[in-house]
């Protein structure tokens, strides 16, 4: 077997053993075509690095939000604002890409490589993968909805007052879904060709936000009876109610950090993020005349996977919490039986 002495294309020689009869020429080509250069270890990151990478991805959720607010004037009858803004040089589009682009370098190189990761990731086992090596690229991600969370909490508490919803869960399903069609309708109006959202896609960006607010308002629901939070529930100033009825009055006074924090991965995750984003993406392709399934999977494991974060990360953050006592009992004339005892417990629905 013959053996020859190649350069790869870092300039490091290596001995390779090739079949009899291959030339060297032969040998040297299969070599080109399985090696692969060494991956560059990236010193460890500064606190300014950190304090840069946050900035960034603050950054980025700021103008994710403002793109969901323009999406919004867009549903309006006559408003195109997303292609008059970007006529007059407002492209919130190239401002995410400047923002994410390693030209710029507005974030440090190791959250350019943990992001990468993330965005490439497709399959259940790719996601796991960049988790486990780039788990900042995830928190990135998550941290970027953040302020459109909050918008939609904003948004939810104010049509529940305006409207006289008194329900927490109510609020903030109306806030996510209001924000998520906003959302969707800047990202269709954007790639249209015409840069105008049109009727197919004001059905497609209602549709999402319909949808999106009613599993937000199912998943809530079940979320609160494991005993989690729903992060868009707080943010409507609904604090997690007792739930006597599924899981006892003491459990549901103190069930806990650890069951408290699983009912919130899982709630905010599998319950709602994971099936939101399937229709979401199906909506889009839908607007945008591309195959229905197109990507689905990816955007319910992606989902699923933030939501989860967000989740644990809320309830985590939360601590103990301030509990909410339950509904008092009314009588039949709707009214709520005199108080007992010298304790007073307050709350909101």
């Amino acid at each position: 077997m013959p053996s020859y002495i190649v350069t790869a294309p870092d300039g490091k020689e290596y001995d390779v053993d090739a079949p009899e009869g291959a030339t060297e020429e032969q040998a040297l080509e299969y070599f080109k075509s399985q090696w692969s250069a060494p991956k560059e270890e990236l010193p460890s990151r500064t606190a300014a690095d950190y304090a840069k990478d946050i900035a960034t991805t603050a950054a980025k959720g700021v103008i994710s939000a403002d793109q969901a607010l323009v999406g919004i004037a867009d549903l309006l009858p006559g408003v195109n604002a997303g292609k008059f803004l970007e006529e007059h040089g407002v492209d919130f589009n190239k401002m995410q890409e400047q923002l994410s682009s390693p030209e710029y370098g507005y974030f440090s190189p190791q959250q350019q490589e943990a992001n990468k990761s993330w965005g490439e990731a497709k399959t259940l086992g790719e996601h796991a993968t960049s988790l486990m090596e780039h788990p900042s690229g995830a928190l990135a991600a998550a941290g970027e909805a953040i302020p459109s969370i909050m918008a939609g909490g904003v948004g939810g508490k104010a049509v529940g007052e305006l409207a006289g919803i008194k329900s927490a869960l109510t609020r903030g399903a109306i806030g996510e879904g209001g924000i998520t069609a906003g959302q969707a309708a800047e990202e269709i109006r954007s790639q249209s060709p015409d840069k105008e959202l049109g009727a197919k896609g004001e059905l497609a960006a209602l549709g999402q936000g319909a949808v999106t607010g009613l599993l937000g308002r199912v998943g809530g629901t079940l979320t609160e009876k494991l005993g989690g939070f729903d992060p868009d529930t707080l943010l409507t100033g609904g604090l997690r109610r007792a739930v006597t009825n599924e899981i006892g009055e003491e459990a549901a006074k103190n069930p806990g950090m650890v069951q408290r924090t699983i009912a919130s991965i899982v709630g905010e995750g599998l319950f709602e993020e994971a099936p939101q984003s399937a229709q979401e993406a199906m909506w889009t392709n839908y607007a945008l005349d591309r195959p229905l399934l197109q990507g689905v999977d990816t955007a319910a494991i992606k989902g699923g996977i933030l939501g989860s974060i967000v989740g644990g990360g809320t309830s985590v953050m939360s601590g103990s919490g301030e509990q909410q006592a339950p509904a008092p009992e009314t009588t039949p004339e709707g009214e709520a039986p005199p108080a007992q005892g010298t304790g007073t417990t307050t709350g909101q629905d």
